[in-house]
């Protein structure tokens, strides 16, 4: 599921989060959040 939010009538954006378990396979690194934003502009 995505979500998008028109901020106005040409700007989207759209947020994402990840869970990153064990990064780079190595299990003495701790697990993280990742947060994005898609920002999509239409001219």
């Amino acid at each position: 599921t995505s979500y998008r939010v028109q901020v106005t009538p040409s700007i989207n954006l759209m947020p994402d989060l990840q869970y990153l378990i064990d990064p780079a396979n190595n299990p003495e690194l701790d697990s993280t959040w990742i947060a994005g934003l898609r920002c999509i502009l239409t001219l």
